[in-house]
C-alpha cells in the first residue's frame, strides 16, 4: 500500500535525513558540484540559501528536498534531490500549484538548474516540468563533469493561486533590495539539486 505524501516547509532534520540517504544518482550529481556532502555542512549551507524550500515527506519519512533561491533580479536557481523514496509525481503537481506561482510573485521570469550528465531521471523529471535543455556544460563538474543547463521559461504561464504564506514570502522577496552578492550562495556549482541543488 502507498504512503501517502505530505509536502511542507523544510526543517534542519528533514535535511539531513535527507542527505544521509540520498540515492545513488543525486549523490553523484552533488558530489560533482560541492567541497563535500557532509549533513550537517549541506543543512546549515542550504538553510542559509533558499528563499523557497519544502521537504516532501512519504508517510513520516522525508524523502525529498525541493527549492530555489534568487540569482539576480528576475532569474532564480532551483533544485530537487531525495532519497530512493523520491516522490516524483507529488512534487511535479507541488511545483505546478505551488512553487512556479510563487516565483512569478517574486518577479521571476526564468528559473534555472544544471543537471549531471548521466541523471536521466533528472532530465526526465525536469522536461516533465517543461523546463529545457539550454546548453551543454563541459568540465562545469568538480572532476570535469559534464552537466546540461536546463530553464524554465515563467513569463507567460498560467498557475494556480498560490497559498497565502508563500504569497507572503514571495512578496517579501520581490520587494527586497537586497543583491544577490549579499545573499547566502552556495559555495559551488549552482544547484539548486537536481538542482543547481541540489535537484532531482
Amino acid at each position: 500500500m502507498n504512503s501517502a505524501v505530505r509536502v511542507k516547509d523544510t526543517s534542519p532534520d528533514a535535511l539531513r535525513h535527507v542527505f544521509a540517504n540520498l540515492r545513488e544518482c543525486d549523490r553523484a550529481e552533488l558530489d560533482a558540484t560541492n567541497y563535500s556532502l557532509d549533513p550537517d555542512e549541506q543543512t546549515e549551507r542550504l538553510m542559509g540559501l533558499a528563499t523557497f524550500q519544502f521537504a516532501a515527506y512519504v508517510g513520516e519519512t522525508p524523502a525529498a528536498i525541493i527549492g530555489a533561491w534568487p540569482r539576480w533580479p528576475g532569474v532564480w536557481g532551483a533544485y530537487a534531490f531525495g532519497t530512493d523514496e523520491f516522490p516524483g509525481r507529488s512534487l511535479t503537481k507541488f511545483a505546478h500549484r505551488v512553487m512556479v506561482p510563487a516565483l512569478l510573485e517574486a518577479g521571476a521570469h526564468r528559473a534555472e538548474c544544471a543537471s549531471l550528465w548521466s541523471h536521466w531521471r533528472s532530465h526526465q523529471w525536469l522536461e516533465r516540468l517543461g523546463a529545457k535543455r539550454e546548453a551543454i556544460l563541459r568540465g562545469y563538474g568538480k572532476n570535469r563533469e559534464t552537466f546540461y543547463l536546463y530553464a524554465l521559461h515563467l513569463d507567460n504561464r498560467t498557475c494556480a493561486k498560490t497559498p497565502p504564506t508563500i504569497r507572503a514570502r514571495a512578496a517579501s522577496t520581490s520587494r527586497t533590495d537586497e543583491r544577490p552578492s549579499e545573499r547566502a550562495l552556495p559555495r559551488t556549482g549552482d544547484r539548486g539539486g537536481s538542482r543547481e541543488a541540489p535537484s532531482s
